[in-house]
């Protein structure tokens, strides 16, 4: 769940490793240009999203999303709003979704938004084959990482100036 600032990173790491959505995606040839917003606050109704839905993912103002080439760029909102929010915009509904995450939170909000909608088989799934990996970051002493860093500023603030 990436800010659209950084698609073109995104987009190249996944071709570097073969991933390519965009022959497949729904919706126009290659996406939407630009950003927009998933939803309006006072017009929720509009992008297919229901008052105890808003109400339920507890939602405030939406920022900016980009969807293109098969990806969606949603910046850490609520991925159930946001997927709804997609279908309803290119018209598509879907018969089934799987759904993958690493975190239990995502799956379980796609189910309380896209868990009931008859006529769509859901399944998620949370991912754990990163977990220690994870884990080992969070425990890790970061004191090198950020020296390093606050020393690269310093460095460029005078070689800027």
């Amino acid at each position: 769940s990436r800010s659209p600032n950084y698609r073109n990173s995104t987009e190249r790491e996944l071709i570097k490793h073969n991933y390519k959505f965009g022959k497949n995606s729904i919706g126009p040839k290659k996406g939407y240009p630009g950003e927009f917003l998933p939803y309006e606050k006072n017009n929720y109704k509009k992008y297919g999203i229901t008052k105890e839905e808003f109400s339920l993912a507890k939602l405030k103002r939406a920022r900016p999303i980009s969807f293109m080439n098969g990806i969606m760029m949603t910046e850490g909102q609520h991925k159930g709003i946001m997927l709804k929010s997609i279908l309803k915009k290119t018209s598509f509904s879907p018969k089934a979704i799987i759904f993958v995450d690493d975190h239990k939170k995502h799956t379980k909000r796609i189910q309380a938004i896209l868990g009931k909608k008859p006529g769509l088989e859901l399944v998620t799934f949370r991912y754990g084959g990163v977990d220690p990996e994870v884990e080992a970051f969070k425990k890790s002493d970061k004191k090198t990482v950020i020296n390093a860093y606050n020393k690269l500023k310093t460095t460029l603030k005078s070689i800027l100036k």
